[in-house]
């Protein structure tokens, strides 16, 4: 019963961690296209695949910073 329950404690922690990487490699991501390091930008789409993001969160993050942008050069 202890070793099950270390288990699935770790197992959880794993996922965490996944969740974790997942969502840096997208704030990486949206602050590369912010701040029009495309290249970098670019490179950053595979990491952001393997930590599990799908084409359409990669695509939800793209879509969002290009808008946050054109609403700012708006503004001025």
């Amino acid at each position: 019963m202890q070793e099950r329950l270390v288990f699935e404690e770790d197992e959880y922690q794993s996922i965490k961690a996944d969740e974790t990487l997942k969502a840096t490699a997208l704030i990486y991501l949206q602050d590369a296209i912010a701040n029009e390091r495309y290249e970098e930008a670019a490179e950053l789409l595979q990491p952001a695949k393997r930590f599990g993001a799908s084409k359409e969160e990669i695509a939800a993050v793209i879509a969002n910073t290009i808008v946050k942008r054109q609403n700012r050069i708006a503004r001025f």
